[in-house]
């Protein structure tokens, strides 16, 4: 009983050749084993914005309101976020969760991918994933700060081609869907460099 135990055990490890090489079930095994632990990280960082709903749409909602404030002194263009639907505001906070919630986990799954994708490190590489962890998280919060930081800015552009007579009704699925893209956009542009040079370090891609 412990012999066969012990050796249902050993199957389900990953066999790996000198160079790095898995066969094609452990190859798929791993992948699911790693997909499995971000999808975990995620859905665990959602349920955390959910319960801090309120202070995440305050803070998503603020560059629209400052920029229809400025705008109405300004220019006298008048805009306003509206809901409209039974369940919108259900999507809404939904949607504002997991987008949180991808943000908020981006170490974890941004290590996975990177584990994954490079199985054959030696023991000498292994001192980069320590660096692609260390310095991918932080990159990625730095982008998607930038991409808030100019957004009122684009706001502005954009709600300010609204003629004088005319009130901008913005529906909020479609406001945080620009801004979630426009979030994301920054955050994944501000990891490319970071890919490139690891997996250029890694020997996957050539300078």
């Amino acid at each position: 009983m412990a012999v066969s135990a012990h050796l249902r055990k050993d199957r389900k490890r990953p066999v790996r050749t000198e160079d790095g090489r898995m066969a094609l079930t452990d190859h798929l095994r791993e992948f699911r084993n790693r997909l499995f632990i971000s999808v975990a990280a995620i859905f665990v960082a959602s349920i955390v914005a959910w319960v801090f709903y309120g202070q995440l749409t305050d803070l998503l909602l603020s560059p629209i309101l400052d920029v229809g404030k400025q705008l109405a002194k300004t220019k006298g263009i008048k805009s306003q976020p509206v809901v409209s639907g039974v369940s919108s505001s259900f999507l809404l906070q939904t949607k504002v969760s997991l987008v949180a919630g991808i943000v908020g986990s981006s170490p974890v799954w941004l290590y996975q991918m990177w584990a994954f994708i490079t199985p054959g490190l030696h023991r000498h590489e292994r001192r980069w994933t320590i660096i692609f962890v260390s310095v991918a998280g932080p990159l990625f919060m730095a982008g998607v700060t930038l991409g808030y930081v100019i957004l009122p800015k684009g706001l502005s552009v954009l709600i300010g081609f609204t003629p004088g007579q005319v009130t901008n009704l913005i529906d909020l699925n479609d406001y945080l869907s620009f801004v979630i893209r426009v979030l994301l956009v920054f955050g994944v542009a501000f990891e490319i460099p970071l890919f490139v040079v690891m997996l250029n370090l890694a020997g996957i891609v050539k300078a």
